[in-house]
Order: structure tokens, then sequence, then C-alpha cells
């Protein structure tokens, strides 16, 4: 698909084609009609001429004074020619046509016509024919010109014309696309910008933009806005559940411990409220993790890795677990939430289940992307629970208690992102690992 800058300057480039193509038309029926009616002037200042050297013979016939003649009229074939009538018949022929005659008539008296013949030869000859009255006849004269000269003039002057005009139609096309890139240029500082809110380095479209486009920039301002304050609505909701949630789960934890209860109906009541608290305080460590900061589309993985190390160290102090992680200090195309969200859910099920120590990595790999594993030395999963993992991909809060915990959140992000994720068991700790390859992204 063609761009806007490449149809505005294909379409302006054919019409300005069309334009110069009109103009090379138009000045060359310009030069053949000037041509032409110099011609014709020619001819009729000839032609007044001749009809002032009519002489009659002692014959009786009337002829044409040749000295009154051009020598061109006098040489055979010259492509200039005369002829004569009185009362209606040719009389004198010049000699240039030699035996032949011109396809013609008599005029009137009177009359000047102006007409193109075949001449001698097949060739197209352009006369003028002059009626009038000498010594009671009617006398009508004939003056042609073969156009095959004034075609080749008419021609070479045509043929200069394009070679100015070709020149200046390329040079009107190259300031034309001069003119659309610097009329389209606030497009592409619009694109820019788009492209910083991608990256989260803004939040909306600012700077002067054409008034074509401004509709369609307050627009996507709106709708910027709009989707920022959705999510923080959407998150703040989040938030607020997990809080209501509290207490209605105190009761259920006082309703399984009420003697008066079947055992089996306690053990499925502390098996609901566990499986909700677990949820609650996913969302809470997630919150405490993900902080105050700017949604943005561009994460520096060293830091955010770093603060969420210090709050994991916080939330899990009584373990005194070891936290190694390494991070390469610069920004990567993702966005923070998603990747507090990814890192986050990995690395709070890895302390939930370490021993003593916990390892994060991020590198980057070809493309652009970057490579995520986290493992512990936690009791990890058995092989085969592994396989069970990779078969079914999906959620794992059903699978097991306690690895599977957000998971399957990861797993969507990953995908969103067109990633890969890898479960097993750590070669160097034996606890769980995982393993995220992200693809990387323009």
């Amino acid at each position: 698909m063609h761009t806007l800058k490449v149809r505005l300057i294909l379409g302006l480039s054919f019409i300005l084609l069309l334009v110069f193509i009109g103009q090379w038309f138009t000045l060359h029926y310009a030069i053949t009609k000037v041509a032409k009616d110099q011609m014709y002037k020619y001819l009729a200042q000839d032609s007044e001429s001749l009809l002032e050297g009519i002489r009659v013979t002692p014959d009786g016939d009337f002829k044409i004074n040749e000295d009154f003649l051009e020598p061109v009229y006098r040489e055979l074939n010259s492509g200039h020619y005369i002829m004569l009538f009185v009362d209606g018949k040719p009389t004198y022929t010049s000699p240039s046509l030699g035996s032949q005659t011109l396809q013609t008539a008599a005029v009137e008296p009177g009359i000047r016509k102006r007409q193109e013949i075949a001449g001698p030869n097949g060739k197209r000859v352009l006369t003028i024919m002059q009626g009038n009255i000498w010594l009671n006849h009617h006398v009508s004269v004939t003056v042609g010109q073969e156009l095959g000269e004034i075609n080749a003039q008419i021609k070479s002057e045509s043929l200069s014309s394009l070679t100015l005009i070709l020149p200046l139609l390329v040079a009107t096309v190259l300031v034309q696309i001069i003119i659309i890139r610097l009329e389209l240029r606030p497009l592409s500082g619009v694109q820019k910008q788009l492209r910083g809110i991608r990256h989260g380095d803004m939040g909306r479209i600012q700077g002067e933009v054409p008034g074509e486009i401004r509709p369609l920039v307050d627009e996507v301002n709106h709708l910027l806005e709009l989707l920022q304050r959705r999510l923080q609505q959407s998150r703040t909701a989040v938030g607020n559940l997990a809080h209501a949630i509290k207490t209605p789960l105190a009761v259920l934890y006082r309703m399984a411990d009420d003697p008066h209860l079947p055992p089996e109906q306690r053990d499925a009541l502390k098996i609901q409220a566990s499986a909700i608290r677990d949820r609650v305080e996913l969302e809470f460590k997630r919150a405490r993790l993900a902080g105050v900061g700017r949604t943005g589309a561009h994460t520096n993985m060293r830091t955010e890795i770093e603060d969420m190390v210090k709050a994991l160290a916080s939330i899990y102090r009584e373990k005194n677990l070891e936290i190694s992680f390494d991070a390469p200090d610069l920004l990567v195309p993702y966005d923070r939430e998603d990747m507090l969200e990814l890192l986050g859910n990995l690395a709070d099920n890895a302390c939930k289940w370490a021993q003593r120590k916990v390892v994060i990595k991020v590198r980057e790999i070809k493309g652009g992307g970057i490579h995520i594993y986290v493992g512990d030395d936690g009791p990890g999963c058995s092989d085969e629970m592994v396989t069970v993992i990779k078969q079914r991909g999906v959620r794992l809060d059903e699978s097991t208690p306690g690895h599977g915990l957000g998971l399957a959140i990861c797993k969507d992000i990953v995908q969103f992102y067109g990633g890969s994720m890898n479960i097993g068991r750590d070669r160097f700790m034996g606890g769980l690992s995982v393993e995220i390859d992200l693809p990387g992204r323009k």
C-alpha cells in the first residue's frame, strides 16, 4: 500500500504531466498557426504583385510578366507555384510546376480564399486564391507553397520547446515533492510523539499541528486519557476488591473452625478460604511491587528488579533469603506494569518456596529481545508434574499448591508479547526454574 506522501506525489505529478502536455500541444498549435499565418501573408503579397503583373500577348493570351516573378517560381519543383485563371480557365502556370498543375480552381472577383491542397509528387501545398476583374475579364491567381519546409521548422521549434518544458516539469515535480514533505512534516512529528507515547516517554500529543488533523489529534489525546483513566480505575478496583474480601474471608476461617460443622465441610471451607487468601495476598504483593510509577511501554529492568527485590526481602524477611539478580541497566520495549506483574509473580513464587536462595537473571538476546530466568532452591516439582505443566499450559492453580499461583497470568503476558515460557527443574539449585524469551519490539 502506498503512503499518503507517495499518493500525493504521484497524483500531483500526473496532473502536472497532463498540464505540461497540454501546454506543449497548445504551444505546438500556436507555432503552427503563426507560421501558416505568416506564410499566408507572404503569399497574399505575392498574389497582389502578380495581379499587377498580368499582361496580354499579341495573340490575346493572358500571361504574367516574369519580371514580377521571384526566382523560386522559375525553378522547377522549387515548392513555390503559381496558376493563373482567366474567365475560369487556366491560362498560365509557373515554370516551377513544369508540366503539372495544382488541384485548384478559379475564385470570383473580390474573393480571397485560403486552402491546403495536394501538390506535385503528393506533397501538401498551402495556397491563397484571389479573384479580380482585369480588362472586363474575370482573373484569378493561385499562389502556393509546399508545407514540407515549414513543417520541418515547426517540428524543430516544437522539439526545442520540449527540451525546455521537460526540465521545467522535472524541476516542478521536485519542488512539489519538497513542498509535500514540508507540509507533511507535522504528521511525522505526530508519529514520533505517538511512538514516544507507546514507549512511555509522554502521555499525550503536544505541539502545533495543521487544522486539518487537529480534530484527529484531539480525539487521540482524548482516547489516551480515557484508556489511562480506565486502566487506573481497573487497578484501583482490584485493590479495593482485595481489601473488601478480607473481612468475609476472616468470617469463612471462623466458620471453618466451628466444631458444630461436619469435618468434611470444615475441610472444604478451609480449602476454599485458603485459595481466596492466596489470591488476595498475590494482589496485595503485586500492588506493593508495582508501586505508584507511571505506566509506560519502556522499562528499566535493573531499576525495577532492584526495587522489587527490596520489597520481596521485606515481605519474606523471616526467611532471611539470599535474593541475587543480574539485569542490564537499559530500557527494554515492554510495558512496566506487565514486566512487574510477570517478574513479581515469578519472584514471589520463588521466594515462597525457596529454602535460602533465589536467582533472577535478565539478559539481552538477538533481535532486541530479552531472556528472563527465575530459579530457587526449594522442593521444585517432579518430572511428571513438569510434563503435566507443559502439556496443559494453562492455569496451574489447581494443579499443585504454591508454584502454580500466578503462572497462568505470566503465561498470558508472555503470549501477548509473542514470547515463550519454559518451566522445569533448576540444574544447580534443584528447585523450580522458569525461563522466558520475549522477542524484540519496534
